[in-house]
């Protein structure tokens, strides 16, 4: 639902920009969501301070690198294909997530996201 959201972001029509905010908003909203129930299903309660702040340093420095990765994606090609760049990364980021953790954890035996 996110990559349509960005898609949507890339097309000229004001309207449809602002569709694409809304779906890319709520996409990202239920994905944070769902990251953090993960997480807190993978994690030890006596890790939970710890993991959780490795995964907020995480979505941080992803943060700051987007800023500088599409302010140099509008310069050489121009603002349509920053969207379309955040479309294939996050396809990319499905992938690359679906095949580290494809397996649902179990719930016998929880691990530390930080041993890893």
């Amino acid at each position: 639902m996110a990559v349509v959201g960005a898609l949507l972001q890339a097309l000229p029509n004001p309207i449809w920009v602002l569709c694409g905010r809304l779906i890319f908003g709520w996409a990202l909203f239920q994905t944070f969501v769902r990251l953090e129930l993960f997480l807190f299903q993978l994690s030890h309660p006596a890790q939970y301070s710890e993991d959780y702040s490795l995964l907020r340093i995480a979505q941080n420095t992803g943060v700051l690198l987007a800023v500088y990765v599409s302010g140099h994606i509008v310069s050489f090609w121009g603002g349509m294909w920053m969207f379309v760049c955040s479309a294939i990364g996050l396809c990319f980021s499905m992938l690359l997530f679906l095949f580290l953790f494809g397996k649902q954890p179990s719930t016998s035996q929880p691990s530390t996201l930080s041993s890893c």
